[in-house]
């Protein structure tokens, strides 16, 4: 009799149970989701933080996991992966110029420079502002990555997609003069150059065109864009 009266007291139990859960099933399902802040204005320019002064032997940040031998013919088998630079908010497009003895030029979107790093001279900023620039201020309140963003060698200098400069743009190695090559595509401004890619020194180059929700803090205060891949050509038609 304990025995049966314990089953029946459970079964009363959880029967009684059973309509307040499904309620409160019921209730949450039906509460609205917290909709997403709204993206704030930027209120100034934002700068990374201090670079460590690195020396060789550099500290190693990594391994290659090699799947294919056949990557030996790019990379030597015995390469590590080295941490030689940091101090970025958001590095892209890194790319070698100059040989052996050369040296890296790395863009930071969001701190609108680009960076240099020598095996000789460490790390210094070889740009600055290196994307978006009017009248000497490099932010805007709309913009989050107001800086260039990949990087190639062509025609005789280096070619950056200028994210925040709405345009591809030749810069002189030389003289680090920036010339606009492309700011619009089919008769619309560009909104976001984002990459860039050559497969030959002669070969066309080609940009995607990208409007990235990281990419600006606020709508574009250009209504008329247009969005996707183009192809540069060497005589700077774009298509």
């Amino acid at each position: 009799m304990p025995n049966q009266l314990s089953r029946r007291t459970l079964l009363a139990a959880l029967v009684a149970a059973v309509p307040s859960a499904a309620l409160a099933r019921v209730v949450g399902a039906q509460a609205p989701a917290t909709p997403p802040a709204p993206p704030q204005p930027m209120t100034g320019p934002v700068f990374g933080a201090p670079p460590t002064d690195f020396k060789p032997p550099y500290p190693e940040a990594g391994k290659v996991n090699r799947l294919d031998p056949r990557l030996d013919v790019l990379m030597d088998a015995d390469a590590k992966v080295e941490k030689i630079c940091d101090g970025f908010l958001h590095a892209e497009g890194p790319v070698w110029v100059g040989g052996a003895n050369g040296y890296l030029l790395t863009s930071d979107t969001q701190v609108n420079h680009i960076v240099k790093w020598s095996p000789t001279e460490g790390r210094s900023v070889w740009l600055e502002t290196s994307g978006y620039d009017v009248g000497g201020v490099g932010w805007a309140p709309n913009l989050r990555e107001p800086g260039t963003n990949g990087l190639i060698l062509g025609r005789g200098g280096l070619i950056a997609a200028g994210s925040g400069a709405r345009s591809i743009l030749r810069i002189d190695l030389a003289t680090k003069k920036k010339t606009v090559l492309v700011d619009q595509l089919h008769g619309k401004a560009v909104e976001f150059a984002q990459r860039r890619a050559c497969s030959a020194p002669t070969a066309p180059s080609t940009s995607a065109i990208l409007p990235p929700p990281w990419s600006t803090a606020l709508a574009p205060t250009v209504s008329s864009t247009t969005r996707g891949s183009s192809v540069l050509h060497p005589t700077t038609a774009c298509t």
